[in-house]
């Protein structure tokens, strides 16, 4: 015996996580302004803005390439150690 209670379903699913940029650049994105910005992802899941709003999606990247080349993989620099009155004596 069969079961003919089975449906056919040409549904497909759409990809949660890709949703396409406004800029066409990863990391850049509209300011309220009309002016774009850009951020990138720290290595410990926190966001970090490069500082300017620039005209064009292109400038945005490239600030925001530049960024990531002068502070290597974006992640944040250690701190220097401080030391401490108790520690001085």
């Amino acid at each position: 015996m069969t079961n003919t209670n089975l449906a056919v379903s040409n549904h497909k699913r759409k990809p949660s996580a890709t949703r396409p940029s406004a800029s066409g650049f990863v990391g850049v994105y509209p300011a309220a302004d009309g002016r774009w910005l850009a951020q990138v992802m720290l290595a410990i899941g926190k966001r970090k803005h490069v500082p300017g709003l620039y005209n064009t999606p292109a400038e945005a990247h490239a600030a925001r390439v530049a960024f990531i080349e002068l502070h290597g993989t974006a992640a944040p620099q250690p701190k220097a150690a401080t030391v401490t009155t108790a520690e001085a004596l």
